[in-house]
């Protein structure tokens, strides 16, 4: 499953990243960034996270809902996902994430 990263920039001229895949279109989306070069970092960290599968941890809500959110090697929390219904769609999630997350490619956001 081929993935890659595109960079959105908000009128208040904070950023975002999205990262895509052409099954599942957008399959992860960050939180905002004062600059377009703190993007570039989060996603760099976000690159170097995906290849350890032990930095995925897995979650239940107090709700009852599964979701997923990934650490950096310092144990800092890089992303938390949002809740799914069931563990195997969770999982599959987490899958997704960890494949097309490991892309280098980067593109203009439509």
């Amino acid at each position: 499953m081929p993935g890659w990263y595109e960079i959105k920039k908000y009128s208040s001229g904070s950023h975002r990243f999205l990262l895509k895949t052409t099954a599942s279109g957008t399959i992860l989306e960050s939180g905002a960034y004062e600059s377009l070069d703190q993007a570039q970092q989060a996603i760099a960290r976000l690159r170097e996270c995906c290849a350890a599968p032990e930095r995925f941890k897995r979650h239940m809500s107090p709700g009852g809902k599964n979701y997923f959110s990934l650490r950096d090697s310092a144990g800092s929390e890089l992303l938390k996902s949002k809740l799914y219904d069931s563990e195997s769609a969770r999982d599959h999630a987490i899958e997704m994430v960890a494949k097309a997350g490991a892309s280098k490619e980067l593109r203009p956001h439509d």
